[in-house]
C-alpha cells in the first residue's frame, strides 16, 4: 500500500586480489584500524543473528511512523559505525573472506597501468551483476522490495513552500540512518533523490547544494544522510570500516549503493509520488554512489552526475582505503562512467555544479516530466 505522506505529515577485485604473488604488510593506517576494533573474517563463532528477511505480509514494504521527539540513533553520521559492523554477523553466511594483505598489492597493480579495462564491453544485465558481485550485495537484492523497511518521522518542520522532515530508515541489514525529506505544498509528481558527499550531510545538501531548491519547485526530495563519510582526520572512521568489510569480501560503497536503493524503494511507496518519475542526484562521493547504483537499479528516470572514479583510490603512502577503494570495481571504471552506455539518462555536470542550476532543472523537469 502507498503512503499518503501529506495525510500522514498533516494528521500527524575480490577476483583481483588474488592474483598478486606476494603478501605485502599493511602499513601504519590498519595497525590504527586493528587498534580500534576492526576484525578480520566474519567473527571468531559469534552467533549470526536471526534476520527478519521474509516479514509477515502486513510488515512488508514502508511502514511509516510517527516518532516526533525521538532522538536519532545515529546522531552524528561521519562517526557511526556500529552498524557496519553487525551487517558483517548478519550477513556471514555471504561472507567471502579475502586476505586483507593482498589489497595494496592489487592495488599498486592498478596505479601501475597493470590491470585492464574489461573489453568488449559487458552487456548491461552483465555489468549489472559484475557490479554487484563486486560490491559484495547481490544477496541482497531478491527481497529488497518486500523486506521491512521502517521510516520514523522524528521533527515535522512547516516552512511554507514545503514542509521539511527529519527522517530514520531502519532497515534489518544495515541499521539506522538519517535522512531529510521535503515535501512540497504543492507536489509536481516527481521526486528526486540525493546523496552528498565527504564532508557533507544531507542539512548541508539541502543548503549548500540547492536541494531545498528542488522542492520549492514541487519535487519531493529526499536527501540520504550518508555514515562514515567524513573529511580530514574523520577519514580514519571510513579506512576502518572499508577496511573491516573487505575483510570479509563486502564493501562500504556496497553499503552506500544499497541504502540509495532504500531511498528510492521510499519514494515510490509514496501517494505523491509517481513511481516512474523518480531522478537521482550525486555530488562528489555521491556521485561516486550515485554511478554505480544507476547500474543496479534503471528505473530511475534521470540522473545528474558531477565526479567519477575508478574505484581504486586511496592513500598509497598510509595504506588509507575509504568508500571508492572496490579493486574489483576498476576494470569495469570506464564503462561504469560513460553516461552514453548508461541504462538511465545522465547529465555530467562540473564539480560543484558550477555552471549553476538552470541545466540541473532543464534536465529534471524534461526527464520526470509526465
Amino acid at each position: 500500500m502507498r503512503s499518503n505522506l501529506r495525510l500522514f505529515v498533516l494528521g500527524s577485485v575480490v577476483a583481483s586480489w588474488s592474483c598478486a604473488s606476494e603478501p605485502e604488510s599493511i602499513g601504519s593506517a590498519d595497525a590504527a584500524a586493528d587498534a580500534a576494533g576492526s576484525g578480520e573474517g566474519s567473527g571468531s563463532g559469534a552467533a549470526v543473528p536471526t534476520f527478519p528477511d521474509e516479514p509477515a505480509e502486513e510488515l512488508r514494504g514502508v511502514v511509516m511512523t510517527d516518532r516526533i521527539g525521538d532522538a536519532p540513533v545515529c546522531a552524528d553520521p561521519a562517526a557511526c559505525t556500529a552498524d557496519y559492523e553487525a551487517f558483517r554477523l548478519r550477513a556471514a553466511a555471504y561472507a567471502r573472506p579475502i586476505d586483507l594483505a593482498q589489497v595494496p598489492v592489487a592495488l599498486r597493480r592498478i596505479d601501475a597501468g597493470d590491470v585492464a579495462q574489461v573489453a568488449p564491453r559487458l552487456s548491461r544485465d552483465a555489468l549489472r551483476e559484475s557490479v554487484l558481485d563486486g560490491l559484495g550485495i547481490g544477496f541482497l537484492m531478491p527481497r529488497l522490495e518486500e523486506r521491512t523497511l521502517e521510516v520514523g518521522v522524528l521533527s515535522r518542520t512547516d516552512r511554507g513552500a514545503y514542509v521539511e522532515m527529519e527522517v530514520e530508515f531502519r532497515d534489518p541489514w544495515v541499521g539506522a540512518f538519517g535522512a531529510i525529506l521535503l515535501v512540497p505544498a504543492a507536489p509536481n509528481g516527481a521526486a528526486l533523490l540525493a546523496v552528498h558527499g565527504h564532508g557533507d550531510t544531507a542539512a548541508i545538501y539541502r543548503d549548500d547544494y540547492h536541494g531545498a531548491d528542488h522542492a520549492a519547485r514541487g519535487y519531493v526530495t529526499l536527501m540520504l544522510g550518508m555514515r562514515a563519510m567524513g573529511s580530514g582526520p574523520a577519514a580514519i572512521t571510513e579506512h576502518v570500516v572499508a577496511r573491516s568489510l573487505m575483510s570479509d569480501g563486502f564493501s562500504l560503497m556496497g553499503m552506500r549503493v544499497y541504502e540509495s536503493l532504500l531511498g528510492f524503494k521510499f519514494l515510490r511507496s509514496l501517494a505523491e509520488v509517481e513511481a516512474g518519475r523518480i531522478a537521482l542526484i550525486g555530488h562528489s562521493g555521491g556521485s561516486s554512489t550515485g554511478n554505480l547504483t544507476v547500474r543496479v537499479e534503471p528505473r530511475f528516470a534521470g540522473y545528474i552526475s558531477d565526479h567519477q572514479v575508478a574505484y581504486a583510490e586511496w592513500v598509497a603512502g598510509l595504506n588509507v582505503y575509504h568508500c571508492e577503494t572496490v579493486p574489483a570495481l576498476y576494470p569495469l571504471s570506464t564503462q561504469i562512467n560513460d553516461p552514453t552506455d548508461s541504462p538511465v539518462p545522465t547529465l555530467k555536470v562540473p564539480y560543484k555544479y558550477t555552471n549553476g542550476m538552470q541545466e540541473l532543472f532543464d534536465f529534471l523537469d524534461a526527464r520526470t516530466a509526465p
